[in-house]
């Protein structure tokens, strides 16, 4: 398995879409990888579920109108149902040898609900450890100025 650095290849691009609500993921790796969601407590599941991306693909996360918050993370090397991965699987279901740490990368969301004054807010988590680059980018800017 290659590994991968964040100035030559970013692994995974989050695009934020304020105006649609949606969250569109970007294989940059040269291998597969799933995107995981993982809501907040107090939050529905997404409908799409785990999400397999093969290189250079894209896979899109509705946001629903009444809101969501939680978390994503990238994972390499996992069977046809985004599990048991060899990079990134720390929690249910895990390989014969168990669970990884939870030292993966996290990208998260907060959506609030439609109409509601609260802000959207995002961002890459490194605080658990690191598993695969990567990144976050606005598709829209709304600025006060």
């Amino acid at each position: 398995m290659k590994l991968f650095t964040i100035i030559a290849l970013v692994g995974v691009v989050g695009f934020v879409s304020v105006s649609s609500r949606e969250i569109k993921f970007r294989n940059t790796c040269e291998e597969n990888i799933w995107i995981s969601p993982l809501e907040n407590d107090d939050e529905d599941p997404l409908e799409e579920g785990i999400l397999s991306l093969a290189p250079q693909a894209t896979g899109v996360y509705q946001i629903p109108d009444s809101g969501w918050g939680g978390r994503f993370w990238p994972k390499m090397g996992c069977d046809s149902t985004g599990h048991n991965c060899e990079v990134g699987q720390s929690m249910e279901p895990c390989l014969p040898a168990g669970c990884d740490p939870p030292a993966e990368t996290k990208v998260e969301f907060n959506f609030p609900a439609i109409g509601d004054t609260l802000a959207v807010w995002y961002d890459v988590s490194l605080v658990d450890g690191y598993s695969l680059p990567a990144e976050i980018v606005p598709s829209q800017v709304v600025s006060c100025l």
